[in-house]
């Protein structure tokens, strides 16, 4: 009976211990939720009084709905709510359909190196920052020195009238969708790749002995299998469909109000009078107006039904439906389908779809590199000739005089060492707590991983706004003007958190069994198992949250006031927007205000996208590995 009383005590002990380590791996993630996600919902208050920086958020006097009153009232509400929902259903109706798309042509591609070169090139827009997007549409559209730009140049060509894009409105929307196609197309391709490679063999075995032609296949049997993970894809944006594409609008628009008509969304609209007048308690309830909204049009329960009706009717799929990415088989699966599909016996290598398919997939490559090329291009050809001749695909005469320019400053070294602390450190500190915490949620325990798993999606769903998270940074946790300003608020992301579940949940249990019998705890199998067997989705995790961290501009303007502090992008963004001043770099001396600015902002968006052209080729072939592992079915 002793015996007994004390294996009873000493599981008992261990029990406890387990899960005092698996709060202790989650404790870090919870509180970045608690803090930054939960802790700027509770700052909306701030919409419902007339808020003064001495007495706080809570000291503030109420006025109930007048904030609300005033906003509605302005004339501007309709303008922009309606803005707001045009522009995010225009973007994701366009990057599902042209992902679908590339993911049907990528998936009749033979050759293997083709086919990896072209989804590589094809998916590095993804990567690319706001502002460098939008010094190319600069660029294509408004050229340099009053020229025309590349597309208007095209049009001289053809004698037909040019445009002035940046006063016309009425074309922003469309060209908004083009730059969403352009950035999300190869990412959404994948995603359906993915998808794809778990689709039986024996279907298309079938459809190739009934004689059906490839493009008979992708409409008939491809397409249809794709639609519940489309329905996954379209539930998430719609979830979002009230938060606005602050990060690219912005950086694309800038100040110009002859375009806000028509792109001037929630987002953008809180954060002007937040700049310029300083109205905290209207510009929150400006804020406030997108969080429920968006709560409402995003319902799980019926999108879930809606799926198990699907994956009755195709029973050959074996999508895991529950994930937030579509799974994918093996990585040896996925190698061998990479290859062509030699068991089907079809009409040949030069069927129309096939050919179809090498054509549409080596344009859409094109039209990813080519805006890349003039960048790189524009960098290294002498202003004088920009401003006469346009661009051109060499550059002629080569000129380093913007490079020489920033290497002889310290501002670009400043700048690098701000991008390189805020990406390192900001990465460390991203994957860890998204792991652990992922972990934690993975393990299906009864009273842990169902409240962790709601706690985490919420937010996905809600939102405090950008006015409480501003007075939280900068009031309550005192963190002006430090690059952990910029770290801390982006720190995590819930989808991720949900894509790394789904990997960890993919795990053997037997290992973890195995190590469990022998006396290992949760830490020592977290550590020395779990980490060692997770690389693919680590890889993922670090590529997402460093180029994140590299490519954000917005935290350092809102938070940083120090230009010694500035990172890359936010020196970019500030050459930009004052393009007619080269002092405007931090560091430049008074002989640098006849610099050649548009050649200086060229080569400062090359230095800024240096890293990641370089670092992208190592990293994409985990990316691909992680993203379909970490929605395998387990």
């Amino acid at each position: 009976m002793d015996q007994s009383n004390s294996a009873v005590r000493k599981r008992r002990r261990t029990s406890a211990r387990d899960s005092l380590a698996l709060l202790a791996l989650a404790a870090p993630g919870v509180v970045w939720f608690v803090v930054f996600a939960y802790g700027p919902m509770v700052g909306l208050v701030v919409a419902f009084k007339n808020f003064n920086i001495r007495d706080g958020i809570f000291g503030s006097p109420w006025n109930g709905l007048a904030n609300f009153r005033y906003f509605l009232s302005s004339g501007d509400a309709f303008t922009i709510v309606a803005n707001t929902l045009f522009l995010n259903t225009l973007f994701l109706s366009a990057s599902l359909f042209v992902g679908l798309l590339l993911a049907l042509m990528l998936n009749e591609i033979r050759g293997q190196f083709y086919r990896r070169f072209m989804q590589s090139t094809i998916f590095f827009p993804y990567f690319v920052s706001p502002i460098v997007i939008s010094l190319m549409l600069q660029a294509i559209l408004s050229g340099v020195g009053g020229r025309g730009g590349m597309i208007n140049d095209m049009l001289n060509v053809f004698d037909l009238p040019q445009l002035s894009w940046y006063t016309t409105p009425g074309a922003w929307p469309w060209i908004l969708a083009i730059v969403k196609v352009w950035q999300l197309g190869g990412y959404t391709s994948v995603i359906f790749l993915a998808a794809i490679t778990s689709i039986s063999e024996e279907v298309y075995e079938a459809a190739a002995i009934d004689g059906a032609s490839r493009a008979r296949m992708a409409i008939s049997i491809t397409t249809p299998l794709l639609l519940p993970t489309m329905g996954i894809l379209i539930v998430l944006g719609v979830g979002r469909i009230f938060f606005g594409d602050f990060a690219t609008i912005y950086a694309i628009v800038q100040d110009n109000g002859i375009l806000f008509p028509t792109t001037d969304v929630i987002d953008t609209y809180v954060f002007d009078p937040l700049r310029t007048i300083g109205n905290f308690g209207t510009t929150a309830a400006r804020s406030a107006c997108s969080s429920p909204s968006s709560a409402l049009s995003s319902s799980p329960r019926p999108f879930s039904s809606s799926v198990a009706s699907k994956r009755k009717r195709h029973p050959v799929s074996t999508l895991d439906y529950t994930s937030p990415i579509p799974p994918g088989p093996s990585p040896d699966t996925v190698a061998a389908r990479a290859l062509p599909r030699r068991r089907r016996k079809l009409k040949g290598a030069s069927e129309p779809f096939t050919v179809v398919s090498y054509a549409g997939v080596t344009l859409f490559g094109l039209f990813c590199l080519i805006p890349l090329w003039m960048i790189v291009v524009g960098s290294l050809t002498d202003e004088s000739v920009l401003a006469r001749t346009g661009y051109s695909f060499w550059p002629q005469p080569f000129s380093f005089r913007a490079y020489e320019m920033l290497f002889s400053g310290q501002s670009l070294f400043g700048g690098y060492a701000a991008s390189l602390f805020i990406t390192i450190v900001g990465t460390a500190l991203s994957v860890y707590c998204t792991a652990s915490l992922a972990w934690v949620i993975a393990r299906r325990l009864a009273l842990v991983s169902r409240p962790l798993t709601i706690f985490s999606y919420i937010p996905m769903l809600f939102h405090g706004g950008l006015v409480p998270l501003y007075l939280l940074v900068t009031q309550v946790l005192s963190l002006s003007n430090s690059w952990f300003a910029v770290i801390l608020p982006i720190m995590m992301a819930p989808f991720l958190v949900f894509v790394a579940v789904s990997f960890f949940r993919a795990l053997p249990e037997e290992v973890i069994d195995a190590a469990r019998i022998d006396g290992a705890g949760e830490l020592r199998i977290f550590f020395q198992i779990v980490l060692p067997l997770s690389k693919p989705i680590l890889a993922v995790l670090a590529l997402f949250y460093a180029v994140t961290y590299w490519n954000e501009w917005f935290m350092p303007l809102l938070f940083l006031s120090d230009p010694d502090r500035y990172p890359l992008q936010l020196i970019l963004q500030n050459l930009i927007s004052n393009v007619t001043n080269a002092a405007a770099l931090p560091g430049a001396t008074a002989a640098q205000a006849a610099a050649p600015v548009y050649q200086l902002r060229f080569a400062m968006t090359v230095l800024t996208i240096g890293p990641i052209l370089l670092a992208y080729p190592f990293a994409q072939r985990f990316f691909v590995k992680g993203i379909t592992l970490g929605a395998t079915k387990g």
